[in-house]
Formats: C-alpha cells, sequence, structure tokens
C-alpha cells in the first residue's frame, strides 16, 4: 500500500514549495532597509552618520577663502566748515566796519596806520577764503575693498571627534571603575589570606602571647 498517490505527493510539494516562498518573503521584508528604518538608526547613532559624510562628502579644505567685503570710505566734506570761515570773517569785517566809522576824526587820525593794517588783514582773509572756496572740491563717495579669509569647519568631522572623544572618555572612566574594583578585590583578598593565617596559626600565636614577659 502506497502511504502517497500521485495527487497527494503533488500537494506536499505544492506546500512545501508555497511555505519555503512564504519564509523567503517574510525573511525578505523583515531584513530589507526601509528609508524609515535607516532614517531611525541615523537619529540612534548620529556619529554613523558624521563618519559617512566625513569621509563620503567632505568639504574642500578649510584653508581660508577670500571674501570680498566694499565699505563706505570716511571721506569727509569741509564745505560746511569754510563756508563757517567765510560767515566769520564776512561778521569780522561788518563790525570792524562799523567801529571805525563811529570812531572821531581825531582816533581815526590817531589810530590811523593799525586801522590801515588791520583793513588789509582783513581784505587778505577775505581773499584767502574765497580762493579756498573756488578751488576746494569735495571728495566723492567711494567704497574701500577689504578682504576678509574665512575658514569653513567641517561639521561632521568635528562631531565626529566629540564622539570619539565621549567614547574614549567613557571607555577610561570605565577602565578607572574596573581598576578601583580590582584593587579594592585585592585587598580583600589580602586580607582573607592574613586572616586565614592568623587563623589557621592562632595556636602558635596564642603561646607567643602568654609566653611573652610582662
Amino acid at each position: 500500500m502506497k502511504l502517497f498517490n500521485n495527487n497527494s505527493f503533488r500537494l506536499w510539494i505544492i506546500a512545501i514549495l508555497l511555505s519555503l516562498f512564504y519564509a523567503l518573503l517574510c525573511t525578505g521584508a523583515i531584513g530589507c532597509t526601509t528609508a524609515n528604518k535607516a532614517t531611525g538608526y541615523m537619529k540612534k547613532h548620529p556619529e554613523v552618520g558624521a563618519q559617512y559624510c566625513a569621509t563620503t562628502f567632505p568639504p574642500r579644505d578649510s584653508i581660508g577663502e577670500a571674501e570680498t567685503i566694499f565699505i563706505d570710505a570716511e571721506n569727509e566734506d569741509h564745505t560746511a566748515a569754510i563756508d563757517s570761515l567765510q560767515h566769520l570773517v564776512d561778521s569780522l569785517n561788518t563790525d570792524w566796519t562799523e567801529v571805525v566809522n563811529g570812531a572821531t576824526d581825531e582816533v581815526q587820525l590817531v589810530f590811523r596806520r593799525e586801522i590801515i593794517k588791520n583793513q588789509k588783514e582783513i581784505v587778505r582773509l577775505k581773499e584767502v577764503i574765497t580762493s579756498l572756496k573756488a578751488a576746494y572740491k569735495p571728495c566723492k563717495p567711494d567704497t574701500v575693498k577689504l578682504t576678509n579669509t574665512v575658514y569653513r569647519v567641517n561639521t561632521a568631522k568635528e562631531y565626529l571627534c566629540e564622539a570619539d572623544k565621549a567614547a574614549l572618555t567613557a571607555e577610561l572612566e570605565k577602565s578607572d571603575g574596573k581598576a578601583t574594583h580590582r584593587l579594592a578585590y585585592i585587598w580583600k583578598l589580602w586580607a582573607a589570606i592574613i586572616l586565614l593565617l592568623v587563623w589557621y596559626n592562632r595556636k602558635l600565636l596564642l603561646k607567643l602571647i602568654l609566653k611573652r614577659p610582662v
């Protein structure tokens, strides 16, 4: 008697193949790395992303770039100062003329030389200011070119270095903890050995203590 006929055998084969296909499908779906899985992994392990970015997409050498900046030049306009001087000399000339005209003939005769001298000085000042005003031309607004050196920072490598530093610090603290624990264990072991020696030699120690002269 046959255990399986042809139809049963064929059904078993189909069932086994379907089971294998389903197992492979489940395995592939579970093991497949999706974008969400990759993003979640990067969030939990940012140093991995920093390592990948630093090695795969490194920035250009951070030796410095020339950045050109234009600022307004400090070209002062002295026209107002020259106008103020001219106004001052005009006022001086007006006041001096009023003083001379208000003086008596005797006073003008006595101070005639000083009056003429001062009048010539006022005229000379007016001519100097007029000539200066005619020759002076304010500087045109200009800009000054400045070149700054800009250094770029490879933030990915910087973050990676910080992560390595944190990992090394944690490892060092862990090693220090192990060393402290090991030292405490050694002291406890020595204490146990001493106690055992005292216990095994308690009779001898007791005899030595009793025989010691008072």
